[in-house]
């Protein structure tokens, strides 16, 4: 992706933190001639800083600008007044990891391929990155996925920046970090209740997820642990060991949860009978359906967009 087309995207500027009312502008007025024009401001706001931080963060709160970068909202600023979506995240890093400079730092997270700009923050105590993810995958998810990835490197995200409403003030930084391509960052965090290791291992190597492969398994994994969902009986787990070992390491990790919710768990067996099931299984992934209509019979017509709020 050219990044001038992502400069083109539309935004929300407020001319402070606390006003209601809005004006639409480019990402390209912000990050080019928002910042240069509040340059004196932000300087004086980083000078204070040095020896009252509480005071620099009011200078910052009176007296700059600020915009709305993943959207644009009309009337109140919520989720459910966006009234156009941008392919844009940003997120802040306020604590610098250890043994590394703040430059070594917006470095490092620049040469990621999906960040397609980085600069100081405000008081120019942290950054903050602009990245380019897939619009069709959820902003949460996506958050979430962004936030377990950089702690793999050490680096900690605001959580703040999971709120699409989120503000960010100017900044300016005579060292600004900017390409003229980037990367799609295409991947979502599984689901609450997934395990991290789990979730690290069932990426694809491409770092792609199947969301219909993780939809079946949210299906799966709800059936289990909020319907109930079972096998005691030798036969029934033989069955249900049979129709997972379709599914990978999905299914793998399913038959373990569901293997210890059931009765006379072993985990050194149930291990074995895994394995077994890959061996001999005769069935295809087809027979994941099994699943589906148990949902429905055990929910109800809204099965699937119940399963889909999980």
């Amino acid at each position: 992706m050219k990044v001038k087309e992502l400069l083109n995207s539309k935004i929300s500027l407020y001319k402070r933190v606390n006003e209601t009312k809005s004006i639409t502008i480019t990402l390209d007025d912000w990050v080019h001639k928002v910042g240069d024009a509040a340059s004196k401001v932000i300087k004086d706001i980083r000078k204070t800083n040095e020896t009252d931080p509480k005071g620099a963060k009011a200078m910052k709160t009176m007296n700059l600008p600020c915009v709305t970068i993943s959207g644009v909202f009309e009337g109140e600023r919520k989720a459910s007044q966006v009234t156009k979506m941008n392919p844009i995240i940003c997120i802040d890093i306020d604590v610098i990891p250890d043994g590394m400079s703040i430059q070594d730092l917006k470095k490092n997270v620049f040469e990621l391929p999906y960040v397609f700009y980085v600069s100081l923050s405000a008081r120019g105590e942290g950054i903050f990155a602009l990245i380019y993810y897939n619009m069709e995958n959820d902003f949460l998810s996506t958050f979430k996925a962004l936030q377990y990835d950089f702690k793999q490197m050490g680096i900690e995200i605001d959580k703040a920046c999971k709120d699409i409403c989120r503000l960010r003030f100017a900044s300016w930084d005579a060292d600004v970090l900017e390409k003229d391509e980037v990367e799609m960052y295409d991947s979502e965090y599984l689901d609450a209740f997934m395990d991290p290791q789990f979730y690290k291992e069932i990426h694809h190597q491409d770092g792609q997820i199947c969301l219909d492969d993780y939809f079946t398994y949210k299906t799966i994994k709800y059936l289990i642990n909020v319907c109930g969902y079972r096998a005691d009986e030798y036969q029934d787990w033989l069955m249900d060991g049979f129709r997972l070992a379709t599914f990978g390491d999905y299914g793998h990790a399913l038959f373990m949860h569901l293997s210890q919710h059931s009765d006379n768990f072993n985990e050194r067996v149930a291990e074995r009978k895994w394995e077994e099931c890959v061996r001999t299984t005769q069935m295809t992934k087809d027979c994941l359906v099994y699943y589906y209509g148990e949902a429905k019979r055990r929910i109800g017509k809204s099965w699937i967009a119940e399963i889909r709020r999980s």
